[in-house]
C-alpha cells in the first residue's frame, strides 16, 4: 500500500488534488493508496511523527502561502524520517527557490496538470519501491494493525527468544511476535 499525505491551506485545492491523484493512482500505482489530507503545517508534522511515526511514503506539500511554511515543515519531517519523498507544488514560482534546500523529488505548478501529476507520481512510487528492497516492515503490536518500517541499515542486531523477535537499533528497539 502507497501511502500520500497532502498538506495545503486551501480546502478546495485539496480535494481537487485528492481526487486527480485517485485518477492517476490507478494508471501509475499497482497497489491500494491510502490519502491522508491536511490544511495546516503543525497539523501534518503532529500525525507523521507523533502518530504514525513516518509511516508515509510521499507528501504533496504548499510551498508558502500565508503563515503556512511547508519548506520548514518537509524540513523538520525529512531530518527525521529522510526515507519520505517531498513533491512541493505552489502558484507562485516565484516564492519556491528555497525549496532545494529540502531536495523534493518534484516540484508542480498549480493549477497542477494531469500530465506532471503522473510524472512526479511515477517518480515518487518508483524512489519508494527501489527504497523497498532495504527495508522491512514489522508488526509491533501496539495498537491494532500498527506496522513499523525499519531500514535494515539501521538495525545493529536482532535477537530471537523464542517467537519473539526483537530488532536493536541507535536509538529504539521494535519487538514482533513470528512463527
Amino acid at each position: 500500500m502507497i501511502h500520500i499525505a497532502i498538506c495545503d491551506i486551501a480546502e478546495n485545492e485539496i480535494t481537487v488534488l485528492k481526487n486527480q491523484l485517485h485518477n492517476v493512482c490507478e494508471d501509475v500505482c499497482k497497489e491500494s493508496v491510502h490519502i491522508s489530507v491536511f490544511n495546516n503545517t503543525f497539523a501534518l508534522i503532529t500525525h507523521i511523527l507523533d502518530e504514525i511515526k513516518g509511516q508515509v511514503d510521499m507528501i504533496f506539500i504548499e510551498v508558502c502561502k500565508e503563515n503556512f511554511d511547508g519548506i520548514s515543515a518537509a524540513k523538520t519531517i525529512l531530518n527525521i524520517y529522510p526515507h519520505i519523498k517531498v513533491i512541493f507544488m505552489s502558484g507562485n514560482v516565484e516564492n519556491s527557490k528555497e525549496i532545494f534546500k529540502v531536495n523534493p523529488i518534484y516540484f508542480l505548478v498549480k493549477p497542477i496538470e494531469d500530465k506532471y501529476l503522473h510524472d512526479a507520481l511515477d517518480k515518487a512510487v518508483r524512489l519508494v519501491n527501489e527504497d523497498s528492497a532495504d527495508i522491512i516492515r514489522i508488526g509491533n503490536g501496539v495498537g491494532k494493525n500498527r506496522i513499523i518500517t525499519i531500514k535494515m541499515s539501521d538495525i545493529y542486531y536482532i535477537k530471537s527468544d523464542r517467537r519473539k523477535i526483537t530488532f536493536h537499533m541507535s536509538d529504539n528497539q521494535y519487538s514482533c511476535y513470528m512463527k
